[in-house]
């Protein structure tokens, strides 16, 4: 490594913002040790799509190695089969919670890939979290199961029992395999003697979800 790494993290961020002020001789200025650690910040914080979608738009004027590059491209076209895969299995689980008449809203990533990012392939997404109402939630429970979902062997226990502890029950596996899926009865994981209120149990919440 020729530069510290205080100094390689904010060439990152740099690279990751719209907005930051970059040096283009900064990036010149990299050696094969450097990349080798900026590549493994990247990876380890899931940031190769992003950073692959930076450098080809806004960032298109610095000097990249061209095998960080297509590292990076590849690392974008996973994350685009990756989400096509999510996409599919988070409408194959609304359809079958909608005709089952169950409300439900999308968390987190499961929302925020296909709403808030320009490129749903920019948000990693490892499962999809699923938000019914608490006194819905054993009932969706068994009709996702009915519906070809299934139970994961490492996630024993009575789903009632755990609706008790957590807030949300054990995870269930899309009939590809592909995904799994989080359906939440709160949207905070009080301890079980704290009667605090959570969001989830406000009818206003229900009322002002949206559809997309």
């Amino acid at each position: 490594m020729t530069h510290t790494l205080p100094h390689l993290q904010g060439l990152l961020l740099d690279m990751l913002s719209t907005h930051r002020q970059i040096e283009v001789g900064a990036i010149v200025a990299l050696e094969l040790p450097d990349w080798e650690i900026l590549l493994r910040m990247v990876s380890q914080h899931r940031l190769g799509p992003l950073l692959h979608w930076r450098l080809t738009r806004e960032r298109s004027n610095l000097s990249v190695p061209e095998a960080v590059k297509a590292g990076l491209a590849a690392s974008f076209k996973r994350a685009t089969l990756h989400i096509l895969a999510m996409q599919r299995e988070l409408l194959l689980t609304h359809r079958i919670l909608k005709k089952a008449r169950i409300p439900h809203i999308a968390l987190k990533g499961a929302f925020l890939a296909f709403n808030a990012y320009p490129n749903p392939a920019l948000r990693p997404l490892r499962d999809l979290d699923i938000l019914v109402p608490k006194d819905s939630v054993l009932h969706a429970y068994q009709v996702l199961q009915d519906g070809g979902l299934s139970r994961l062997a490492e996630h024993p226990g009575d789903p009632s029992a755990v609706a008790e502890l957590y807030k949300h029950l054990p995870p269930l596996v899309s009939p590809s395999g592909q995904t799994c899926i989080e359906l939440h009865l709160r949207l905070s994981n009080h301890p079980p003697h704290d009667k605090q209120a959570d969001l989830a149990d406000d009818p206003e919440l229900w009322l002002r979800a949206s559809s997309a």
